[in-house]
């Protein structure tokens, strides 16, 4: 959770005198997320000109009602409000100006970019290879989970959405719930049908006197309040705002930063096991893939080590030297311990011999045990077995989806 405070846009900042240096016109371009999450639209000349209807803070007492702005940027009035309006978020510019973001000035008015949403949906040709990948996900290594999710609202429940990283952009995949809502990628979606929508950079309007910054759109659908209200504070929008946006709007910052902290990862291969070349090769690619790897460091080792060789890419891999000494009397566990440098962050070996991973002192280090078919103790959460059955389908298929080994045990930290 961040210290940041979320709220809605007040009346009294989008027109009058006293309104923000930015607000040219009230009426608001939406997102396909808050569409596909029920905010009604209309679309002016093109598709880049679509307008919604978002809440307003503000209370009008004359009749007693809440304001929003609807399609056309006229002021409405609700009291029972329903997710057809949408909301447009804003807070405080001190609460992110520590965020090293540069404005950005178009047609002179000032922006910034802070945070990731889902917004826009994705074109037809990469809607396809989505679903390819998606709907071959267990053979697929093009598309992995990153480990965020965002929570929205359908129909008065809380869904979570899963991120998948595909050839790196962030993406999501939702239900669209609105009857047969035309997008920006031109296509129209039945009520029901799946929806992949990219995770982008939000834009923020900025009144550097009034301290404020308002989203460029609408980023948010299907939230509502029953009841007039008062107390801001005690709405489901400021729940939703600052217990849920809040976390998931900050969220791939923090993913991000973590993952530009270089992790050192170095490979261990034994060379006892008398591997084929293919085997290792395509077994290394899929190291490389699934834990996102843009360098490490593969060595062999018998009764002693025989040096790291540096991978930067595939062709590293290809070009890297076999050692095979099956015959050599050897302490694997020991020589692998010895091995590994005092900077490396991830330890893995590749083995065809459990007892060596069973009779490890070192538990950081991950065993992977090939070829192995014998009833061990299976339960050690630092040895990932692979059977014949399944080196078969990695050498015929050239490559082996290991995520649902690798991923959720304690290979990635």
């Amino acid at each position: 959770m961040t210290n940041n405070e979320f709220t809605m846009p007040e009346l009294h900042e989008l027109e009058g005198d006293k309104k923000l240096e930015f607000i040219n016109d009230k009426k608001c371009s939406v997102t396909d997320f808050a569409i596909v999450t029920g905010v009604a639209y209309y679309i002016d000349e093109d598709l880049d000109k679509r307008y919604g209807e978002y809440y307003l803070k503000s209370i009008d007492y004359s009749p007693v009602a809440n304001l929003y702005i609807n399609r056309n940027g006229k002021v409405g009035y609700c009291i029972g409000c329903d997710n057809w309006i949408g909301i447009r978020p804003s807070l405080k510019f001190n609460d992110v100006s520590n965020n090293k973001t540069n404005p950005i000035d178009k047609h002179n008015i000032k922006y910034i970019k802070f945070g990731l949403y889902p917004q826009e949906t994705v074109d037809e040709n990469t809607e396809m290879k989505l679903n390819q990948a998606f709907n071959l996900k267990l053979l697929s290594n093009s598309l992995r989970k990153t480990g965020n999710t965002y929570t929205y609202k359908i129909d008065n429940n809380y869904l979570k959405t899963y991120e998948y990283l595909f050839e790196n952009e962030r993406y999501i995949r939702v239900k669209n719930n609105a009857y047969n809502v035309v997008l920006s990628n031109g296509k129209t979606y039945k009520k029901g049908e799946y929806v992949w929508l990219k995770v982008s950079p939000v834009y923020w309007l900025i009144d550097y006197d009034k301290n404020v910054i308002m989203s460029e759109k609408i980023l948010i659908g299907g939230i509502k309040n029953k009841e007039l209200w008062e107390d801001f504070t005690t709405t489901e929008f400021n729940l939703f705002l600052n217990n849920i946006f809040n976390k998931d709007v900050t969220q791939c910052e923090v993913f991000l930063f973590n993952q530009a902290k270089t992790t050192e990862t170095e490979i261990l291969i034994d060379g006892t096991s008398n591997f084929d070349e293919k085997l290792i090769k395509v077994l290394l690619k899929d190291i490389k893939n699934k834990l996102s790897l843009d360098n490490f460091k593969v060595g062999f080792i018998t009764n002693r080590f025989y040096g790291y060789d540096n991978i930067n890419n595939i062709n590293d891999i290809n070009n890297i030297n076999i050692v095979n000494e099956k015959d050599s009397i050897n302490n694997i566990p020991n020589i692998a311990i010895n091995s590994f440098s005092k900077t490396a962050e991830r330890k893995l070996v590749i083995t065809n011999n459990p007892i060596n991973a069973l009779n490890t002192s070192d538990k950081s280090i991950m065993w992977i045990v090939v070829n192995n078919n014998k009833n061990y103790d299976r339960n050690y959460r630092n040895i990932i077995y692979l059977d014949d059955s399944y080196i078969k389908y990695l050498k015929e298929n050239d490559f082996i989806d290991t995520s649902e080994l690798y991923m959720e045990r304690s290979l990635k930290k």
